[in-house]
């Protein structure tokens, strides 16, 4: 890195160091919960996504430097570099990775605001669908903004006649400066964002939550909007939808404030909050009443998620209903159990072509298992494991870290690769519940 980018670099670390401490405090006053632990992991993200838009901008800057000109490159190497470029993925697995450790423990932390008895173990497959899609959505539009600004300059220096020299260094100056205010305003955006995910999940796992209420929150070093202003207070049932008339005058009905449906300009730097509003009558109940409430709620909102989502949402959203992708396709699964037809040692991996209807159980040292479910024509279906193979931090799911994961295929119907790694919806840990390790 040259000097001048080095000390602006370091000059970035210490705005930032001071940046950090004054929204921890901010966050503490607005009413947001784990707020050190929040920012400390938005600052994680942040010196994450720099990295990889720096990355990506000094692999651009090496293969301009090795053209003859710039319009050349354009022309013959700018298209081969975009198609490529592994920033889209590289950025969707930081912020998966980062709601994976982050949400687990907010949705607990909200949860217990309302119900302090009350534990969250399983998080629904609506915010688990959530936290693939939005992060592959972030992953793809930081790309997209990122590529755009570098052929903005490169189109610039090819009209002004401008050496490539001058272009490198042009895209190298801009990009030291604009990875890292981009990387700091989305990693902050998206931990709030996470935030509201949360407490959204926290109060629709809390039986004593009936309604939400939306709160306008800022401090003096955030600029009010005053349609968030105006609908501070607007009362809602938890499951309701808020009503905000956006300042391009469209009317918008956000779940929660930074709802990803909102437009940007409605969610950046937002700092408002949404709070549940409990009914004392249902504290009231036996701990044990209250906690199958929450299980019945969480398993009737994963129902009501399926129900909603049609082929190309699935899709999208990169999740299977899976009484589709297993109860149908198995002969052999219902949900009151689906057993092991083989059990194999930790030094075999199934093939992904096995018996039809097999269900392959492979047993580590510890005794983990990571069961393989196979459909009629004897493809594999997905993986189920009972542990977080003692990586907690890759795997937050619950206590010990069952998670499941799809096998995709492509459309010739051949096996690609799995799929992302999911938590289990009640019904699945029925499924498969002599594995799962209560």
């Amino acid at each position: 890195m040259c000097d001048t980018c080095a000390k602006l670099a370091k000059a970035i670390d210490a705005y930032i160091a001071k940046q950090d401490d004054d929204l921890k405090e901010d966050l503490e006053n607005e009413g947001y919960l784990e707020s050190g632990e929040s920012v400390d992991e938005a600052t994680d993200m942040e010196d994450d996504l720099a990295e990889a838009l720096n990355r990506e901008t000094e692999r651009v800057a090496d293969q301009l430097d090795k053209s003859d000109d710039v319009g050349e490159f354009l022309e013959n190497t700018w298209g081969v570099i975009q198609d490529s470029s592994a920033l889209a993925d590289d950025i969707q697995e930081i912020f998966e990775d980062g709601f994976n450790r982050l949400i687990p423990k907010l949705v607990n932390a909200y949860l217990q605001d309302t119900d302090m008895y009350l534990v969250s173990d399983i998080i629904s497959m609506r915010t688990t669908s959530w936290i693939g899609s939005w992060s592959e959505s972030l992953g793809s539009l930081m790309k997209l903004t990122s590529h755009t600004d570098i052929e903005n300059v490169l189109t610039t220096c090819l009209n002004a006649g401008k050496s490539v020299a001058e272009a490198t260094r042009q895209i190298m100056d801009r990009g030291i400066r604009t990875n890292y205010q981009r990387a700091r305003a989305t990693a902050v955006t998206e931990m709030l964002t996470a935030h509201s995910v949360s407490r959204n999940e926290g109060l629709m796992q809390s039986p004593a939550v009936e309604s939400k209420e939306w709160r306008h929150s800022g401090t003096r070093r955030n600029k009010a909007r005053p349609n968030h202003v105006a609908i501070d207070g607007q009362v809602v049932l938890k499951t309701d939808k808020f009503e905000l008339r956006g300042n391009d005058g469209a009317m918008y009905y956000p779940e929660y404030p930074r709802d990803t449906e909102l437009p940007a300009s409605e969610r950046i730097n937002c700092h408002c909050i949404h709070r549940g509003i409990v009914n004392s009558n249902v504290l009231g109940l036996s701990l044990e009443e209250r906690k199958e409430l929450q299980r019945q709620i969480v398993e009737t909102d994963d129902q009501k998620w399926l129900a909603e989502l049609d082929e190309q949402n699935k899709a999208k959203a990169g999740i299977e209903d899976p009484k589709t992708a297993i109860n149908s396709l198995l002969p052999n699964a219902n949900y009151g159990g689906l057993s092991a037809t083989k059990t194999v040692s930790h030094s075999i991996t199934p093939s992904i072509i096995q018996e039809p209807n097999a269900v392959i159980d492979v047993v580590d040292k510890k005794g983990g298992v990571s069961r393989y479910i196979y459909d009629g024509a004897g493809k594999i279906v997905c993986r189920i494991d009972n542990s977080d193979h003692g990586k907690p931090k890759i795997h937050p799911f619950g206590d010990h870290g069952a998670h499941y994961t799809r096998a995709l295929y492509d459309k010739n119907g051949d096996f690609t690769k799995y799929g992302r790694n999911m938590a289990l919806t009640s019904k699945m840990r029925r499924l498969v519940k002599d594995i799962i390790i209560e």
